[in-house]
């Protein structure tokens, strides 16, 4: 819950900078969930530990079946029953459709180059997106498979799909060139296969969903053993970082846990309707703002933590030119991570009053100075949430973690105007370790 907001007088008098709302980090798991008769899907939040911590995409979501985190830690879902291609923020932010990939759509998963992966649930094929939602060639044209179940890649870069109709594990390479059965009802004697994860010694655990089993294969997809005789109808497996199995039962509303040897750890969370269980980036929010051009007319740090109206209005009395951004302001939070592999800040925003407007997202390295990583974007009175990711992301995080954007604001248009305001909704940083 946001805290109250200081009284009017004493934002006048203190503007420069608000201490309000320490920064936080999670590294939570994300799981779909579906209320199947009333076509209600949601994603749910829980910590290590499997308490929920939130659940986010009501009145979005209908029938979420696969979720997938791309590098910049973006979270994006496909939707089965509406057939679309979701995307939202850690924090639950809904940034909007990514794709429409019409009706009976399955597994997603990233490609190495970046690329989305769909498996056509019951068409046969698998399209890929390119980032930013178009349509490109696809992956796998027609593999004659029906009812695709999970997507994975190995760690050469080939790609792993189920069928559980046809009882087979079918592999492509990196280019999509079918690479023949990796297993088979007459290989291994796997039946009704949808979830699969390996394990770090390339070995591959697969669930079959109506023997209620899981099975583990060897790096050739050969027989090894059955691993466990479960009590519920298994979707999508996923290897956690501590080499235990994260299971999904899809009725009876619960995600287990069970170790490589097949001891069954117990429940991890009570999730509704669930397929698949992912482990999300670490997320920061805002810890101070300060103003360097334009007054702060409403709201302070606390305002900066969610989509929900409760902005941070920066305002200018009077705007005589557009050479020098009017309204200036630094945003800043604590990141754990010294060195990771992408670091992004997303800023949803829009003009308070009338007219267009530019701004400048930059973030600043760690000796201060403003660096030449920075994205423009003109809207008006809608908002918009923009991303900007760091290409050297070590080189902004500064010894003590500190981690800063700079926020400029400059006029599109007629350069004299009075009462000329702008409203920040919501800052979040992603970080992949």
């Amino acid at each position: 819950m946001k805290q109250l907001k200081p009284s009017a007088t004493i934002r006048r008098i203190l503007p420069i900078a608000a201490f309000a709302l320490a920064a936080f980090a999670n590294a939570d798991h994300y799981a779909c969930s579906n209320d199947v008769p009333n076509l209600i899907g949601s994603i749910v939040r829980t910590d290590d530990a499997g308490n929920i911590v939130a659940s986010f995409g009501q009145g979005v979501l209908s029938y979420p079946i696969s979720i997938a985190f791309d590098s910049k830690g973006v979270l994006f879902v496909g939707d089965y029953q509406a057939g679309t291609v979701e995307r939202f923020l850690p924090d639950g932010t809904y940034l909007g459709e990514f794709a429409n990939v019409q009706d009976g759509m399955g597994s997603i998963v990233f490609h190495p180059d970046g690329s989305l992966l769909v498996a056509r649930y019951d068409g046969g094929t698998i399209w890929r997106f390119a980032s930013d939602g178009t349509q490109m060639d696809d992956y796998v044209a027609n593999d004659g498979l029906s009812r695709h179940g999970q997507m994975v890649f190995d760690p050469a870069g080939n790609l792993y799909v189920t069928s559980w109709v046809d009882n087979v594990i079918n592999r492509y390479d990196a280019d999509g060139n079918p690479l023949g059965a990796f297993s088979s009802f007459a290989k291994s004697g796997i039946d009704g296969v949808v979830g699969m994860a390996f394990d770090t010694s390339g070995q591959m655990y697969v669930s079959e969903y109506a023997n209620h089993k899981i099975k583990l294969l060897d790096a050739d997809g050969f027989f090894v053993s059955d691993i466990a005789t479960t009590f519920g109808e298994i979707e999508y497996l996923t290897m956690g970082e501590d080499g235990n199995l994260f299971v999904p039962y899809f009725f009876n509303q619960t995600i287990h846990r069970f170790a490589p040897d097949g001891t069954d750890l117990g429940e991890f969370a009570p999730i509704l309707g669930s397929y698949q269980i992912v482990k999300g980036p670490l997320f920061y929010l805002p810890e101070s703002i300060t103003r360097v051009r334009g007054r702060i007319d409403a709201g302070d740090v606390n305002s900066l933590a969610a989509v929900d109206g409760d902005v941070l209005r920066v305002c200018r009395f009077v705007v005589l030119n557009s050479t020098e951004p009017p309204i200036q302001i630094n945003v800043q939070s604590t990141s754990g991570v010294a060195d990771p592999s992408s670091l992004t800040v997303h800023l949803t925003s829009k003009m308070a009053t009338s007219g267009l407007f530019q701004q400048d997202l930059i973030m600043i390295d760690e000796t201060g100075n403003l660096s030449p990583i920075r994205r423009t974007d003109t809207t008006n009175l809608t908002m918009k949430t923009v991303s900007l990711s760091a290409d050297v992301p070590s080189t902004y995080v500064a010894a003590d973690g500190n981690i800063k954007i700079r926020y400029n604001v400059r006029q599109v248009g007629p350069t004299a105007s009075f009462i000329w305001c702008h409203a920040v909704d919501h800052v979040v940083w992603t970080v992949v370790p």
